[in-house]
């Protein structure tokens, strides 16, 4: 029989296994649906379905909010748990 410790373990590596499986599939899907704005925007969260993005420039938020819905249709089809992006000035990485 396992331990409880050897249990918690083993969960905790699936998920976070997981998470960094659903990470990479929505930075990847990003890069080819954002096109030209992927090298001024950054993922910097996801969480509950909902993905926050900073832009380089308010006039780049603004044009990326315009787009959203259109956007949020094409991540759909590459990630399905996605449903929402917030987007916010700030720091590129």
């Amino acid at each position: 029989m396992d331990s409880i410790k050897d249990i918690i373990q083993d969960v905790i590596g699936k998920i976070s296994a997981k998470e960094a499986e659903d990470h990479l599939k929505i930075h990847r899907a990003w890069e080819q649906i954002a096109q030209n704005d992927v090298a001024h925007t950054s993922i910097v969260g996801y969480k509950d379905g909902c993905i926050t993005i900073h832009a380089d420039t308010s006039a780049r938020v603004y044009r990326l909010k315009m787009r959203k819905k259109k956007l949020i249709d094409a991540l759909q089809e590459e990630v399905i748990e996605i449903q929402d992006i917030v987007f916010k000035l700030g720091k590129i990485k």
